[in-house]
């Protein structure tokens, strides 16, 4: 087996995460039409080229019937939104929200404690050149809050989505939820004090789970207890109940080595499956089977193999059994 890199953390310092009014635009509404056009920004501090499909337009204008409006296309100037305009008019402003579990962050420097990583090694999962067979994802960890508490020793997974800027050894970007289920599922929200140090860590490929670290290696992190974070969500991965690789577990398994059973154990055949239910084999030869119907059946030896007491073999239609002298 080929060695397997461990995976990377480090720090992003002056971290802030947006959730609201990440940026604010202005634009033409038509009576009866679902398209803002002439889309810009409502002026110098803020930038249009933020918006992203699936984020929540504050309607403070009343162009709409309600308060807020998803945006559901972009094209050029012109944003498709969920819901008609119900007046017509030029200059409306709509302050822009992320959708439920997904921040914007700006200009958070980045530091590799060993300087081996910088910031163009960087790549959101939801990028056009990201290739998950080239590189990993990564994550923020962010402390948890929940209402208006910050909870101690609770720290959430965001995934990096986009990178939207890499200048001058500062990550700008969304992230996104990262563990399973929802933000919404969890009953927590990110920590949006400003300025905060976090730490950012290299994912698994496929299961997106972070490392473990020591602390006292990133210096100045905003939040006691965060090295222990991915022990935190991988543990419940662990558990027979859980939703990870143990058990209950469902669909083909290939085990190399041993596989031991302690206390009793069920093999339930799937009632809507037409191949064989139990098989050992070896090489391309079938010593033994329980078919779709429950039948046993021995493979055919061509060849006689060593006398085991107490074993039995099928041969050119006979069985021998194996005994004592």
């Amino acid at each position: 087996m080929a060695y397997t890199p461990q995976l990377f953390y480090g720090k992003l310092s002056s971290f802030t995460a947006l959730n609201d009014n990440i940026t604010v635009i202005t634009g033409t509404v038509q009576s009866g039409n679902s398209i803002i056009s002439n889309v810009a920004a409502f002026n110098a501090s803020f930038d249009v080229s933020l918006l992203r499909v699936g984020q929540i337009l504050n309607d403070v204008s009343s162009a709409f019937p309600t308060s807020n409006v998803t945006i559901l296309e972009i094209n050029g100037s012109n944003i498709t939104v969920s819901e008609q305009a119900d007046v017509s008019g030029t200059g409306k402003i709509f302050p822009v929200d992320t959708p439920e579990g997904v921040y914007y962050f700006k200009e958070a420097p980045f530091v590799d404690p060993n300087n081996n990583l910088t910031v163009l090694n960087v790549t959101g999962s939801d990028e056009a050149i990201f290739d998950s067979s080239l590189t990993n994802a990564f994550s923020i960890l962010g402390r948890a809050k929940k209402g208006s508490s910050l909870q101690n020793g609770v720290f959430l997974n965001y995934e990096i989505s986009e990178v939207t800027d890499r200048t001058a050894g500062k990550l700008s970007g969304f992230i996104k939820w990262g563990a399973n289920g929802s933000q919404s599922d969890s009953g927590f929200t990110l920590d949006l004090a400003s300025s905060r140090i976090v730490p950012i860590v290299e994912t698994t490929p496929t299961t997106r789970k972070v490392p473990m670290f020591d602390t006292s290696i990133l210096t100045g992190l905003s939040a006691v207890g965060s090295g222990f974070a991915g022990w935190q969500e991988a543990v419940l991965e662990l558990d027979t109940g859980g939703s990870g690789a143990g058990f209950p577990f469902s669909g083909s398994a290939h085990i190399t080595g041993s596989l031991n059973i302690t206390g009793s154990s069920e093999f339930l055949k799937d009632p809507g499956s037409n191949s064989d239910f139990f098989l050992i084999k070896s090489a391309s030869f079938s010593s033994f089977k329980v078919n779709a119907q429950g039948v046993s059946i021995f493979g055919d030896y061509t060849y006689t193999p060593t006398p085991v007491k107490g074993g039995m073999i099928y041969s050119g239609s006979n069985f021998y059994a194996g005994i004592s002298d």
